[in-house]
């Protein structure tokens, strides 16, 4: 293989344009595998699926183990003996007869490659990950983690303990997974909150509970509705750690933790969990940032994919097993690398990871190519390990279908040749290794024996230039708590030229209790940034203690890194002294246009809110930045949460006082603020110490900012408004009145007269449902007649129905669904076919599909089974479609009428749906498939959610971000509200997609073949 590779390789390069080579890489490779075997399709041998890849140019791949010795495998660890614990997953996606099991694979012959393969665990349900500790192993496998151990040296676990439970196991890929030994001595696990499973309810309905050790002494305990989560088995300490991640996480040199999900193949957390719970008050809509640079597309060569998945195809869709290379083997930029894989597009991506100012920065480093490739569909990559011997191992789950039928169409769902097909390749599983190719390969390590190693050597195994040396080297003498160990720990930190070697000594010195004031203090003035950023970290501590330790942070505000400052910025809102406050400020004002400084900044235990607000007043209000707008929006939550009557009146009248119209921005933006803080506080005055008469004045100012943020407040100031000023209402009914004025300060009229007196104003608010009226007007006039009394409003709702457009709709199904009696006159006059059911959004049919009233369900899902009746006939109708070359041109207009507002083409996120610029890879029988049916394969990351609020409220949207407080759901309109986790009752995915039905209504069959040419012709320059 590796001749033939090499000439066809050679041939492309020196022949044709990079941009044909991808193509005829594929076309090549597969002539090669066909001419060597008599196989037209998958399954393959492993042999020969190594002549399906297209690999990186300098690099070599080989079959390092493969079925008979293992079987769907998912997740690997060698440890320090060289023995190769291999994870497999047998019973995924619906078996949960408990048949998953662990293998030991050794190699008894010295000649590099496992020959031996030992049954080390079984009798577990659906095991996701495996971490080497103590003289055994921890296995995730919902809902506990296992310890595991051979005592009696057979290869046989006869110590299975749980060390952790309560995790929930709803659907197997959204379980805990991927342990990780970290930097600083603990082990991280990527969890993701439990979502509701709506089909295979019985099978993967166990939503969880607390997260605990198990046993008498229970210590800490979790939510499990919490993120990423990190532990120390020996000591039951248990925490949260900001950010969630899919199957997968790791840490970047300096201990930097990097995550992912299903679409956002590598995020960082930026700002830890401990920094934002000191100050739960601060709005942070996420803590995690996605810090690639370039979209998400992928380029796959596959031969005849199978898709299922809207939408994403083309796209990162089932980005899994992240892991940043340290082997120390591979070229630059290689040996810099993160690598992800994606098993929906039968690949391998690889970005250069490069600093980039406070966070990091995933750039490519092909053009328009992977790393690994295959033209095998069956080649399923869901994790990646750099070894000991500096390879990079590639788990291949090797499935037909590796997707879960909760989201793939019914034909799957019942007994039948459906589920079968479900676990065709079940049998199969290969871990490849691959090497950079040189006439001598890197070898194998046969002999390895690291664990009967002296602490000497162990020592000299942290100057190893393979991470994979440094960290079990560290786990081992942290494990042993060797006291001779710590000397020469301290001279290695302070001799060694490598940052590396330094920063692993520094972390064991820690981890051994070991580790002094003055250790720290020559850390903070290490040469790297990257030591000096960790010593911060290991300072905060040991602050109430050493004062000479604050002293130095309070030195090093100038530090020349932007990530240094960053964390110095966070530990120092650990402190209130004065000299902390200025070194806060000082670091907030270098550094002001980031938003995670920002953050940082207001994360303090006492961040003294209005003290920031005149810093920013006096410092940067002159003029406006995306940034600056959000900082001060920022500081007007944090009173607004805080409560606090005094801080409150101090902030409003600094904020509504007179000032140049130059000013509204800012003070706007603290209005806001405050009123998204004050929304938090329950109760009929929500509003203490604000004047409702200058709040009155502002929702009349000339300025549309103003004007909005003063209504956000006056809705939560105690009722009613009207007694405050009696010539108010005359004005704001001539304002509404008259049509030369512009329709922005109309409809701000409309809201406010909502709040002064809407229920004696029904004829006039009815009135202004006039298609002659702008939108803006009409939509005011909607939410408005929701404060009216009676069912009148919702009556003439659904008699103005035909007349509305799709945003006075948006609003009137709000209005409807906000009271019982209106939500049944919705529901009947669906069934009764006046209102069509496809005029209702997606959004809003999740909160009548799970609706609290058992009736209201059972109606909405037969009006869904008949719609999707329909919908199938529509289909069959636009089957003609499919053979009509349409006019791109003209289907670019109707995807802007249609599909803009929740989807982009190969631009910037749009939010709500994803990017559909790489669908031109589907058939358009699929895709037209996909937009009929949209329920049947919701793309991951992009179902709706419904949560229902202590209060009873219920709020939907797709879930934007989650911290550990809080939880963002966007809307299709691109509005957001973040929610604070203890405010929520319970939250449930829909069962039915985002996508919004009743486009055969809309399009005809000649603009469905315009838009399928559109949404599968040549991509954007």
């Amino acid at each position: 293989m590796t001749t033939q590779r090499n000439v066809h390789d050679q041939l492309v390069r020196i022949v044709f344009p990079p941009a044909w080579r991808r193509a005829l890489h594929s076309l090549l490779g597969t002539t090669l595998l066909l001419a060597g075997c008599t196989r037209t399709g998958p399954p393959f041998s492993p042999q020969q699926a190594l002549e399906t890849f297209v690999l990186e140019e300098g690099f070599r791949i080989e079959v390092f183990a493969a079925e008979p010795l293992i079987r769907d495998p998912v997740a690997m660890e060698i440890d320090e003996q060289g023995r190769v614990y291999v994870v497999e997953m047998i019973g995924y996606p619906l078996d949960t007869g408990r048949n998953g099991q662990v293998k030991l694979l050794e190699d008894t012959d010295g000649d590099g490659w496992p020959d031996r393969s030992t049954v080390f665990a079984d009798d577990l349900m659906l095991p996701t990950g495996v971490l080497r500790w103590k003289q055994g192993v921890l296995v995730t496998d919902a809902p506990d983690i296992w310890y595991l151990e051979d005592t009696d040296g057979d290869n046989r676990a006869d110590v299975k303990t749980a060390v952790l439970t309560g995790f929930a196991l709803t659907n197997p890929q959204h379980t805990v997974s991927n342990p990780r030994y970290g930097l600083d001595n603990w082990i991280y696990l990527a969890h993701e909150p439990p979502i509701r499973t709506v089909i295979f309810r019985e099978k993967f309905g166990d939503e969880g509970s607390k997260i605990r050790f198990p046993g008498p002494d229970e210590g800490a305990r979790l939510e499990n509705r919490i993120g990423n989560l990190r532990f120390r088995p020996d000591t039951h300490q248990l925490e949260a750690v900001s950010g969630s991640s899919g199957f997968g996480l790791s840490f970047d040199r300096w201990g930097r933790l990097l995550t992912l999900n299903s679409v956002r193949h590598i995020r960082q957390q930026v700002l830890a969990a401990p920094y934002l719970s000191r100050n739960p008050a601060l709005g942070a809509a996420s803590t995690s940032k996605d810090v690639s640079d370039h979209p998400p597309r992928v380029y796959p060569v596959t031969l005849n994919p199978k898709h299922r998945i809207l939408t994403d195809i083309g796209n990162f869709t089932s980005a899994c097993g992240i892991a940043l290379y340290s082997g120390g083997l591979f070229p630059a930029p290689y040996d810099q690398a993160s690598f992800v894989a994606d098993p929906a597009h039968n690949l391998v991506h690889c970005d250069l990871l490069k600093e980039g100012g406070v966070t990091l920065r995933a750039s490519r480093i092909q053009d328009e190519a992977e790393f690994l490739a295959s033209t095998d569909h069956w080649f399923r990559p869901v994790f990646v390990y750099a070894g000991p011997d500096g390879a990079l191992y590639v788990v291949d789950y090797y499935r037909r279908i590796i997707e879960h039928p909760e989201w793939m169409s019914d034909e799957y769902h019942d007994p039948g040749p459906g589920p079968e097909a479900l676990y065709e390749g079940g049998r199969h599983g290969r871990i490849y290794r691959i090497t950079p190719e040189s006439e001598n390969p890197a070898p194998w390590n046969p002999n390895l024996a690291l664990g009967p190693a002296s602490d000497r050597e162990l020592m000299e195994s942290l100057d190893h230039p393979n991470g994979w040396w440094r960290t079990h080297a560290q786990r081992l003498l942290v494990d042993r708590r060797s006291r001779e160990a710590v000397e020469p720990l301290r001279e290695m930190f302070g001799s060694s030229s490598r940052p590396d070697t330094r920063l692993h000594a520094l972390w064991t010195l820690e981890g051994l209790g070991a580790l002094g004031t003055s250790d720290i203090r020559v850390a903070l003035k290490d040469a790297e940034p990257g030591i000096r950023e960790n010593a911060i970290r290991l300072a905060e501590s040991r602050l109430d203690q050493a004062p000479t330790l604050v002293q130095d942070l309070l030195a090093m505000t100038g530090d020349a890194h932007p990530a240094v400052r960053f964390q110095l910025l966070c530990t120092l809102g650990w402190l209130d002294s004065p000299s902390a406050r200025r070194a806060r400020r000082q670091l907030l004002l270098q550094d002001m246009e980031d938003p995670w400084v920002q953050l940082a900044a207001l994360s303090a235990s006492a961040p003294r809110p209005l003290e920031l607000l005149e810093l920013a007043v006096s410092e940067f209000s002159g003029s406006a930045s995306k940034q600056r707008v959000e900082f001060f929006r920022q500081v007007g939550t944090l009173v607004g949460a805080a409560g606090n009557p005094s801080a409150l009146r101090r902030l409003f009248e600094r904020v509504s006082g007179r000032d140049k119209p130059a000013s509204d921005w800012w003070r706007a933006a603290g209005l806001e603020g405050l009123a998204r803080g004050l929304r938090r506080e329950s109760g009929d005055d929500r509003t203490p110490g604000i004047s409702t008469g200058r709040l009155l004045k502002l929702a009349e100012s000339s300025s549309p900012l103003l004007r909005s943020a003063a209504l956000q407040l006056l809705d939560l100031a105690p009722k009613p408004l009207s007694r405050v000023g009696k010539s108010l209402p005359d004005r704001v009914l001539s304002r509404i009145g008259d049509r030369t004025l512009a329709p922005a300060l109309r409809a701000d009229s409309v809201r406010l007269l909502a709040l002064l007196d809407a229920k004696s104003r029904f004829d006039l608010l009815a009135g202004l449902l006039d298609p002659r009226e702008p939108e803006q007007v009409q939509v005011a006039a909607v939410r408005a007649l929701a404060r009216t009394e009676g069912d009148g409003a919702g009556r003439l709702l659904i008699s103005k129905w035909r007349e509305m457009t799709t945003d006075v709709r948006l609003g009137a199904t709000a209005t409807l669904l906000s009271r019982p009696e209106t939500v049944e006159l919705l529901l009947t006059s669906i069934e009764n076919e006046d209102v069509p059911f496809w005029t209702i959004s997606q959004r809003h049919k999740s909160r009548l599909v799970m609706h609290t009233d058992p009736s209201i369900r059972a109606r909405v899902h037969d009006l869904m089974r008949k719609l999707e009746g329909r919908r199938l006939a529509a289909m069959e109708r636009y089957r003609a479609a499919l053979g009509v070359e349409g006019d791109p041109a003209q289907g670019a207009s109707v995807f802007e009428n249609n599909c803009e507002k929740c989807h982009e083409i190969e631009g910037a996120d749009a939010g709500f749906g994803p990017d559909l610029g790489a669908v031109r890879h589907r058939s358009r029988q699929e895709l037209l498939a996909d937009i009929m049916l949209p329920s049947r394969a919701i793309a991951d990351n992009y179902q709706l959610y419904v949560v229902e609020l202590n209060n009873g409220v219920l709020q939907e949207g797709v879930i934007a971000s989650r911290t550990p407080v809080s939880v963002t759901l966007r809307r299709e309109d691109g509005s957001e509200t973040s929610i604070p986790r203890e405010n929520i009752r319970a939250m449930f995915v829909s069962s039915v997609s985002g996508m919004p039905e009743g486009l055969e209504e809309e399009i005809s069959v000649g603009e469905m073949a315009d838009l399928l040419s559109f949404l599968t012709g040549p991509a954007k320059d």
